[in-house]
């Protein structure tokens, strides 16, 4: 594990102690799920507006796609697929088949 130094607003470090207390936590250990569920929002906005792919969001969170898949969902993303993503998709094998 890497350490990486960091110099956090008053604020932040008091919602860390708070969020350890609750939990039961050291603070780093709260302050490593904090970044982990932050990391897990960021990645799902980007996977969301299709700026990463679902592979890409894989390696961001250094897990397999289908982990992947569930924890984008629980950080609110669906799939970045729109309906007419679908519809073009499907009427290319249309085509292809014909």
């Amino acid at each position: 594990m890497e350490v990486v130094p960091v110099r956090l607003p008053e604020s932040i470090a008091a919602a860390v102690k708070r969020v350890a207390e609750r939990e039961g936590l050291d603070r780093s250990t709260a302050l490593r799920r904090i970044v982990s569920v932050g990391l897990d929002r960021y990645v799902a906005q980007l996977f969301a507006v299709g700026q990463i792919s679902l592979r890409e969001a894989a390696e961001w969170l250094d897990v397999p796609v289908r982990v992947a898949m569930d924890r984008l969902a629980d950080a609110g993303a669906g799939g970045n697929v729109t309906w007419e993503d679908a519809r073009a998709a499907l009427d290319l094998v249309n085509e292809v088949t014909e």
